[in-house]
């Protein structure tokens, strides 16, 4: 079944799904360039949906599971981009109903999606994390973890790189802010325009 090429913000997207996000990304506050540059990689070409300049993020959206091909070129990508610092994600499926809290992060909103990273890192570019964040409701959340650099992961072999699931959120993502721009988002129609209706 062919995707529906749908107008928004002055880009022509591939799906009505790709259009969405981007509706979701402009409801969040979130800057975003769509197929940004294109790249060479070991299993062919690839052009990442999304490029978030400000989270230095390339964003994939795919309306179904990854085949093994386009795994491979999200790790490939990743590997790449490490070197300067960028992640990559990628967001399978239908935009979810409701946000969702990564465990230790209690009554942190964040996203499911799928990343990809190296099952290791030198230890001694782990970094601890913590700090006191207040939920929606205003209670304080104490975070505890360590954090790597994805420059860390420059050098490391591809072999070692995977896809597996994770959480996208930011700095000030509340239930409330991220509940209604999915609503939003998974009811945006762009049938009179540029406009999501």
């Amino acid at each position: 079944m062919k995707a529906i090429e749908t107008h928004y913000a002055g880009c022509r997207f591939r799906s009505r799904l790709e259009a969405r996000w981007a509706y979701f990304m402009d409801l969040m506050d979130v800057p975003w360039e769509y197929e940004h540059e294109g790249w060479e990689l070991p299993s062919g070409r690839y052009l990442p949906d999304f490029r978030l300049p400000q989270a230095k993020v390339y964003l994939e959206i795919k309306g179904s599971p990854p085949t093994r091909r386009e795994v491979n070129l999200a790790l490939e990508l990743a590997s790449e981009a490490c070197v300067d610092g960028w992640r990559y994600r990628m967001l399978a499926g239908d935009i979810p109903r409701a946000p969702s809290h990564a465990p230790g992060m209690p009554g942190i909103a964040t996203i499911p999606c799928f990343i990809a990273m190296a099952q290791y890192a030198p230890a001694q570019e782990a970094r601890p994390v913590g700090g006191v964040l207040k939920d929606q409701q205003g209670a304080q959340q104490t975070l505890k973890g360590f954090t790597v650099s994805p420059t860390a992961y420059k050098g490391i072999p591809l072999e070692y790189w995977q896809l597996k699931k994770g959480f996208w959120n930011a700095e000030g993502w509340t239930t409330p802010d991220l509940v209604a721009a999915l609503t939003k988002a998974r009811s945006a129609r762009f049938e009179y325009g540029d406009a999501p209706q």
